[in-house]
C-alpha cells in the first residue's frame, strides 16, 4: 500500500518530489537540490555501467535498464531544479 504524495500514489515527476520532498519536508534550499541534483546526473553512467557488468539475464538487464531511462527521463536529470 504506497500513500499518496500530494494526491498521486505513483508518476511522480521531477516536480512532485523536488516541491514536496525535498523542499517542503526537508527545507532543502536551491543551491542543495542543484547539488543533489548534479550528482545524479553524474552518477547516470556508473549505474549504467554497473548494470552492464552485472551478472542478471540479458532480459532482466534490459528491463532495468529500460526502468533507469524512465526514472531519468521522468526526473529530468541534468536540467535545473
Amino acid at each position: 500500500m504506497a500513500l499518496p504524495v500530494k494526491g498521486k500514489k505513483s508518476r511522480l515527476t521531477r516536480h512532485d518530489l523536488l516541491k514536496y520532498f525535498a523542499r517542503e519536508r526537508l527545507q532543502l534550499n536551491e543551491g542543495i537540490l542543484s547539488d543533489l541534483m548534479s550528482r545524479f546526473s553524474k552518477a547516470m553512467p556508473a549505474w549504467r555501467e554497473l548494470l552492464d557488468n552485472s551478472f542478471l539475464s540479458v532480459e532482466a538487464k534490459q528491463k532495468y535498464a529500460a526502468l533507469l531511462a524512465e526514472r531519468e527521463k521522468r526526473m529530468q536529470l541534468g536540467l535545473q531544479p
